[in-house]
């Protein structure tokens, strides 16, 4: 038996040890290290949106050209994040309240709660990973800082049609929006992993990379394989469905659309290099696409700029064009 001055010096020892832990939290509260306070404004740094001096669908009737802002959009994937949130007991995403099932996910910049919890991520960046989700979802607008990307020719001493993107031209997809001083983010294919987070494990996985190598390159396809050698460097419309093929692998940029995970910002669908075909050798829905058009990337504007809270650099667009 302990005597009672030495059960007494248990407890001081106890109070100074929760009145230190209260003021590291105090200290952290204030400087907003807190886990949930990292996790606001990841989400709201992921989901800001874009003001257009132009209406998106006043472009719609013109080819894609080098510089503008696009999305790439999976026309055919099923939207099933409110079900799945049904699935988890979230009454406020009851399906039945939506109506029908919705088509259609963009290709989108993501993060991961262990990525979060564990401060590897503090906002999008080199190595941030890519995955599919619904049209606006973050902010209920079309688009946002982390779905929009921008078209930049691979090859700049390429000649064939300067302002115009064509079938069969090698092209970068980079974010239509970028930190200054910072290089461009490309869409860029990385090799398998065995602990993969948002592609099944033998299929080639996609992050963001400051790094614009072959790796990176792509080449949009008709989507009819018979019509792709006549459609060869024929201007590339929006909101028809192409095929947008990897260079180094020949595979296809492919949703995963059965294959569904949570991650901070909600409920995604996987994205991978991977191409899906029938029996007759075509690509199946999932590598299917087309490119939603947001207009020029220099008439993008970030709404709250000058109330920056997410803890980076502030952004600013660019079209990528000059790198």
């Amino acid at each position: 038996m302990y005597s009672g001055r030495v059960l007494v010096g248990f407890w001081f020892n106890k109070l100074q040890l929760q009145s230190e832990q209260r003021e590291l939290e105090r200290k952290r509260l204030e400087s907003g290290q807190l886990p949930e306070q990292i996790r606001r404004r990841l989400v709201a740094a992921f989901g800001r949106a874009l003001r257009f001096s132009e209406p998106p669908a006043s472009h719609c009737d013109r080819p894609i050209r080098y510089g503008d802002a696009l999305q790439l959009h999976s026309p055919e994937s099923p939207d099933v994040s409110d079900s799945l949130a049904a699935d988890f007991g979230c009454p406020e995403e009851e399906p039945r309240a939506r109506g029908p099932t919705r088509l259609g996910l963009v290709v989108a910049a993501t993060v991961s709660r262990s990525d979060c919890d564990s401060g590897q991520v503090r906002g999008i960046g080199d190595g941030c990973g890519v995955a599919c989700a619904p049209i606006g979802r973050a902010n209920g607008q079309l688009a946002s800082v982390n779905n929009s990307f921008v078209c930049v020719k691979a090859n700049p001493k390429d000649s064939r049609d300067e302002e115009r993107l064509t079938y069969g031209t090698e092209v970068f997809f980079a974010l239509a929006v970028a930190r200054p001083g910072k290089a461009p983010l490309y869409l860029r294919m990385e090799t398998p992993l065995l602990d993969g987070q948002y592609v099944a494990n033998d299929h080639y996985p996609l992050r963001l990379s400051s790094s614009p190598d072959g790796y990176a390159k792509w080449r949009v396809l008709h989507w009819d394989r018979s019509r792709r050698f006549e459609t060869e460097a024929s201007p590339v419309l929006p909101c028809v469905r192409i095929v947008v093929r990897h260079v180094m692998t020949g595979q296809c940029l492919a949703c995963e659309r059965y294959h569904w995970h949570r991650s901070l910002l909600g409920y995604e669908a996987g994205l991978s290099v991977h191409t899906y075909s029938d029996a007759q050798r075509n690509e199946t829905a999932e590598c299917l696409w087309n490119l939603l058009p947001l207009g020029p990337s220099q008439n993008l504007e970030l709404e709250g700029d000058d109330d920056n809270k997410d803890g980076n650099e502030s952004t600013s667009c660019c079209c990528g064009c000059e790198n």
